[in-house]
């Protein structure tokens, strides 16, 4: 009875259907403008995703410096921003969920040409709980390119000369 007993076990769980269960998983996020036009001022935001009792985050920070002027930085939901070589910002208590957590402004530099692009990035975030810190070990980037501002064109009249 005991082998018996033990065969339909056996035979339940290769026979059951076996469902992988997968925590959603902590990500950086940045976001920005695809365009812009020149002399333009725009903002790119960092946020992150699927986070526990966030305390803090630093990430490795790039943007093209040849192209674009940092005008101003902050930190959003309560964290306050650190801007160098990271991007780091902390709070007192932790956050949960899918937020933002910066928001940095740019000018494009008058040697930002058309057709050109520049990139904005962070790279290697991990943020904190408290306990332990959690790692996104992907580059995630915006990719910005300088377009033509043909407006001035719409009151443009050519006459018989």
């Amino acid at each position: 009875m005991k082998k018996l007993s033990l065969f339909l076990f056996s035979l339940f769980l290769i026979l059951s259907p076996i469902q992988n269960v997968h925590a959603a998983t902590f990500a950086a996020t940045i976001s920005g403008p695809s365009q812009i036009t020149a002399g333009q001022e725009f903002t790119v935001t960092v946020g992150v995703t699927n986070v526990t009792n966030m305390m803090g985050m630093s990430s490795e920070w790039y943007y093209d410096s040849a192209k674009l002027t940092l005008v101003s930085s902050t930190g959003l939901n309560d964290f306050t921003l650190t801007l160098g070589t990271k991007l780091v910002v902390d709070r007192l208590n932790g956050k949960s969920g899918t937020f933002n957590v910066a928001s940095i402004v740019f000018r494009a530099k008058t040697s930002f040409a058309l057709g050109q692009t520049a990139l904005v990035w962070v790279n290697n975030s991990s943020y904190s709980n408290g306990t332990s810190d959690i790692n996104d070990l992907t580059k995630r980037q915006v990719s910005i390119k300088m377009v033509s501002d043909n407006s001035y064109l719409k009151t443009l009249t050519v006459s018989a000369g």
